[in-house]
């Protein structure tokens, strides 16, 4: 897996489109992207204590990524050049609250809420790297995968490979589908 960041210019003219323009496509586009996430949005793992033991959401589940967009607008003008993960699949097992994954080889897990809600912070052993044409660098890099859910309607969510100096990265969107 390979990331591409670059730091785009504020003052860039796209395809005859002026800057303002471009501002404004991709805040419209970044607020539709959290407007469809805003019912998945989980914000810290799940405490233990506000962990689900109905058994509502206990199985096997599979969360297959159904979008990333190529170019993803971060903090301070950062510009994210992402690989399509489409078909990527993650699969989750719950037990009376408690989420497990599988993530390069290793176990890990989390707890779901009553609503449906779970969040894994899975730190990795990559770190990403500005392209060599920003004016900028990265200098905590330290990549750590953000995969989130919400079970009840409309079983969605999202993996995000989050920068830990941008505190942001690429983001797909998965539906999950109980197995």
């Amino acid at each position: 897996m390979s990331f591409i960041f670059k730091e785009e210019p504020t003052l860039r003219i796209i395809n005859g489109i002026r800057p303002l323009q471009t501002s404004l496509i991709a805040l419209a586009t970044v607020a539709l992207l959290q407007g469809c996430l805003l019912a998945t949005a989980v914000i810290r793992p799940v405490a233990e204590s506000d962990k689900d033991t109905s058994g509502t959401y206990d199985g096997r589940w599979t969360g297959l990524v159904t979008r990333t967009a190529k170019k993803q607008v971060g903090p301070g003008n950062w510009t994210f050049n992402c690989n399509d993960r489409s078909g990527d699949k993650y699969m989750i097992d719950i037990n009376n609250g408690t989420v497990t994954t599988n993530y390069n080889n290793l176990r890990h897990s989390t707890f779901i809420n009553t609503g449906g809600k779970f969040r894994f912070e899975i730190p990795t052993e990559r770190a990403a790297k500005a392209a060599g044409t920003s004016d900028k660098s990265i200098n905590n890099g330290d990549i750590t995968v953000i995969l989130v859910g919400a079970l009840d309607e409309p079983k969605a969510g999202s993996v995000t490979f989050s920068i830990a100096e941008l505190n942001a990265g690429c983001s797909s969107t998965i539906a999950y589908t109980q197995q």
